[in-house]
């Protein structure tokens, strides 16, 4: 590429970046009015402050949250670099897991520093040939947004949900939920076409709880509250 050209584009302010593994963040950041300077974002399975955060552009804009992750080392480049946020070093897991057992077996690569294939998932694990295992407290999905989620849904903007092969199970008990996001971004291991997806468990739970499917990128599905 020509540098005078990209330098042009700087220059006259042209420049869009995105963090999302797919762009995900894109269609995410256009879903809310530009008004939000102080929006909430829960991010669970954050991975890392920039690289394929679905929240790093809204962090930039000034929003802050919760970041989970069961990875230590996600957690403390979180500490680092996100100070203002709270950042929890768990698995998030089902209810059933969770009422049954306080910690859990994440599989994953010692080689890779950010390890986008770790997983408690045991299936998966096979299927990715994981070669390490470490035990790491986990907690359920409902348990984390009754805790550290706003009070309203008014102040509750944006989820993320990215925990390798639990996204879908996380989800029952989401009526009890003390409050909702706004916009639910989340990973569905069901790649063959929206005909299909409208047919998961998972996109069956978010309509019957008020959610309508706004995008799809990748493997992500992007869902907003029917009402906004």
């Amino acid at each position: 590429m020509s540098i005078m050209r990209i330098l042009s584009l700087i220059k006259n302010f042209f420049i869009r970046a995105h963090f999302g593994q797919h762009g995900e963040d894109v269609i995410v950041h256009k879903l809310f009015d530009k008004s939000i300077k102080n929006g909430f974002y829960l991010d669970v399975g954050a991975h890392h402050p920039f690289r394929q955060s679905n929240t790093a552009y809204l962090w930039l804009k000034g929003w802050n949250g919760v970041n989970i992750d069961a990875s230590k080392t996600s957690i403390s480049a979180f500490n680092k670099i996100r100070k203002k946020d709270k950042n929890i070093w768990v698995a998030v897991v089902d209810i059933n897991t969770a009422n049954t057992q306080s910690d859990i077996t994440l599989n994953f690569n010692p080689n890779v520093k950010y390890d986008l294939g770790a997983t408690c998932d045991d299936n998966l694990a096979i299927e990715r040939k994981t070669s390490a295992k470490i035990r790491v407290p986990c907690e359920s999905l409902l348990n984390i947004v009754n805790n550290y989620a706003p009070e309203t849904d008014d102040e509750f903007h944006f989820m993320n949900i990215d925990i390798e092969g639990f996204d879908e199970r996380c989800l029952i008990g989401i009526e009890q939920w003390k409050s909702k996001p706004q916009v639910i971004c989340i990973e569905s291991l069901i790649n063959d076409g929206i005909r299909s997806i409208l047919k998961t468990k998972l996109n069956i739970i978010l309509e019957q709880n008020g959610y309508e499917l706004e995008g799809k990128t990748g493997i992500s599905l992007i869902y907003r509250q029917n009402n906004l």
